[in-house]
């Protein structure tokens, strides 16, 4: 006896409708939309980062030379340094447009190498230059340094920018009492016993105010001398 045989259709194919369709690419949008626009947000926030880092570098890197510059100062009266006097002026020829912000600090900070005929006893002035960078009340902060302080000629100088986006850099010193804008070694027969540095730099873009950078130096060699 022969078994029967049963014969199956096959099962009938079902596809995507035009509906499923416009669904799917609908879906597969948002979620490319939502991916980019959260690989952009990542993306500025690490532009912000790194521009806030890369400034707070720039502002360390300035304030260490001036904090070298400063306590490396030479006592008064010697053949180098003469007299700090903030109305004196400057020794060092100015650069066009710029705009003394100190008196000239007599310090050991030169760097001696092999290249250079020079000592570690330098001359430096700071200047502010306006920037071409920043807006209309943006300056660059300018160390310019002259290391030949005996020259038979006109002193060469050498300029180094130092911070940009400044709009505002104060000297003061400690007379013992307080804090003066002024100072006259020669009057005082002292330097002073320590010199603060304060800078302003331009609001952020948000309009938020940048906070003012102080710096403090003690002046070792401050002491009252004949």
């Amino acid at each position: 006896m022969k078994a029967a045989r049963f014969l199956t259709s096959p099962a009938p194919a079902h596809g995507f409708t035009l509906l499923e369709v416009i669904l799917a690419l609908g879906l597969g949008a948002i979620v490319i939309v939502a991916a980019q626009a959260a690989f952009g947000s990542a993306l500025r926030l690490q532009l912000r980062a790194q521009e806030r880092s890369d400034a707070e570098l720039a502002t360390h890197r300035a304030l260490q030379i001036v904090r070298e510059d400063l306590a490396g100062m030479l006592p008064r009266g010697g053949r180098f340094s003469g007299e700090l006097q903030t109305a004196a002026g400057s020794e060092i020829a100015p650069t066009a447009g710029s705009m003394a912000v100190g008196p000239d600090f007599v310090c050991t900070s030169g760097r001696v190498d092999p290249w250079s005929p020079f000592g570690d006893v330098q001359r430096v002035s700071y200047r502010l230059v306006p920037s071409e960078t920043s807006a209309r009340d943006g300056f660059t902060l300018v160390r310019t340094v002259s290391r030949n302080l005996l020259p038979l000629t006109e002193a060469e100088t050498e300029t180094q920018n130092l911070l940009e986006d400044v709009t505002a850099v104060l000297f003061e010193f400690h007379d013992g009492y307080g804090w003066v804008s002024d100072w006259d070694s020669a009057a005082a027969r002292a330097l002073p016993l320590a010199i603060r540095l304060t800078l302003e730099r331009r609001a952020a873009g948000d309009g938020t105010p940048a906070d003012p950078i102080t710096l403090v130096v003690p002046i070792a060699v401050g002491q009252t001398s004949p």
